[in-house]
């Protein structure tokens, strides 16, 4: 398994945009990229941090070949809601001990 873990720095007043944008974004991913999810997390008043867990490096790294047009509305949600955004950590599993929901 393979993971990703960014940052975004958020606009003033920009954080529903965002979120709207980032879950659109997401949705789409999950769908479309083989992709095992994603969990969003709020870290200060304008910083998140999202955490994308992946079968592999490979299914990450070909996940925008694979979406829809209606991505880029969402990506660009995103963008022009961002002072920042950055791939933080990209990740080998090497233990999963997460709860099975």
């Amino acid at each position: 398994m393979f993971a990703v873990i960014y940052s975004f720095e958020v606009k003033n007043g920009c954080d529903n945009t965002f979120i709207e944008g980032w879950e659109g974004m997401t949705k789409l991913i999950y769908k479309h990229c083989d992709s095992l999810g994603s969990r969003l997390h709020n870290e200060s008043e304008s910083k998140y941090i999202a955490y994308a867990y992946w079968p592999s490096e490979e299914h990450w790294e070909n996940s925008a070949n694979k979406l829809p047009k209606e991505a880029d509305s969402y990506r660009a949600q995103m963008r022009e809601s961002c002072t920042k955004i950055e791939t933080l950590h990209k990740l080998t599993t090497v233990s999963d001990l997460l709860a099975k929901l």
